[in-house]
């Protein structure tokens, strides 16, 4: 159960960020420092 729990948690954390970075535009400004991200700007894209 905690598992579930801590998923939960990132998951809200990384929509939390990801609005953060939709609404102040600097989704390519992330994408170049952090190449991990990727997948989070695929999925603001699709948005």
């Amino acid at each position: 159960m905690s598992r579930i729990f801590i998923w939960l948690l990132c998951f809200c954390a990384v929509s939390t960020l990801q609005a953060q970075y939709t609404f102040t535009g600097t989704i390519a400004d992330c994408q170049t420092r952090h190449p991990l991200s990727g997948t989070t700007v695929e999925l603001a894209s699709l948005k």
